[in-house]
Parts: C-alpha cells; structure tokens; sequence
C-alpha cells in the first residue's frame, strides 16, 4: 500500500519472531534479511495468479520493463505459471524453460519449480522421456529454496510413471 515506515517494521518483526521450521518459513526469513522490497508488480502478479486471477496478472507481466536479473528470473516464472494456468502449454513450457536456463544454479526457487512444472506438463502429455528428464532436472539442481518438497514431488512422479 506505499507505506514504507510499517513495511520496515513488519520486516524487523519477522526478523525478530519469524521461525524457520518450514520451507515457506526459510524463504520469509531469507526475503526479510536482504536489503529493499520485492518488485511491487511481480507480487502483485504472484497474488493475482494465486487467486487465479490470471487474465490481470497477465496484463502486468506485458507492460514491465527494466528488470534486473533477479527480477527477470522471477518474471519468466510467473509468466510460464500464468500461461500454464491459463492452458497454454506450448507458451508455460518456452517460459518455464527460459526460467531454467536462467535460473538453474540460482538460490530462488523458481528454475526447480519451473522443471517440475514442465515435467507435469508432459506428463500430462503422455511424453513420458521429456516428463523423466525434468523430473530428474528437479533433483539435479542444488542449494535453492524448497528443495526438499520439490525434490519429493519429483520423485513421486518419477514413481508413478514407473509405476511404483
């Protein structure tokens, strides 16, 4: 809402009380400890989509510009999701696999995200070497925010395409 002062101090207060017992818990930690605020326009896309209001979210994510590389890794993401949510799959996939390219030795979450998203995607397409090969692209990369569930979603659909 533009109200920097309380954006501050809820940033303090999540410094001070918030736990780190889950995987959300960590990355709320992590975005509080570093310096500045998240994109406003990229989270208002993330809620948007989240709330399925995609046809907006979309909106957003053709007018922004200037990203830095952060923000681009993020924005390919949020493009492939609303596009995947929307069944646009050839569109999702191009995005999700930009989000991987850039994003594969990235800390965020979001190339491993994109991996498993594209997996579903040709799972769902009965392409069942390109589902496994991003499948196991999920578990290959390290060292990224929710690692563990990602990983363990990976896994079961490498199981129930084998048939385990």
């Amino acid at each position: 809402m533009g109200n920097q002062n309380m954006a501050l101090q809820y940033k303090q207060k999540a410094k001070i009380f918030g736990k780190t017992e889950s995987d959300a818990d960590k990355q709320a930690l992590k975005n509080a400890n570093k310096p500045g605020f998240p994109n406003k326009d990229l989270l208002k896309v993330r809620l948007l989509n989240d709330g399925g209001y995609n046809e907006s979210a979309l909106e957003i994510l053709q007018g922004l510009k200037n990203l830095n590389k952060e923000e681009t890794l993020e924005y390919y993401y949020r493009l492939a999701r609303v596009y995947d949510d929307l069944n646009l799959d050839d569109k999702a996939i191009e995005n999700y696999l930009k989000t991987i390219s850039l994003g594969s030795s990235s800390t965020e979450y979001f190339a491993a995200r994109a991996a498993l998203q594209t997996a579903y995607i040709y799972e769902k397409r009965n392409n069942i070497s390109s589902a496994l090969k991003y499948y196991n692209d999920v578990l290959k990369m390290e060292g990224h925010e929710y690692k563990n569930s990602l990983d363990q979603r990976a896994k079961s659909g490498i199981n129930r395409i084998n048939g385990n």
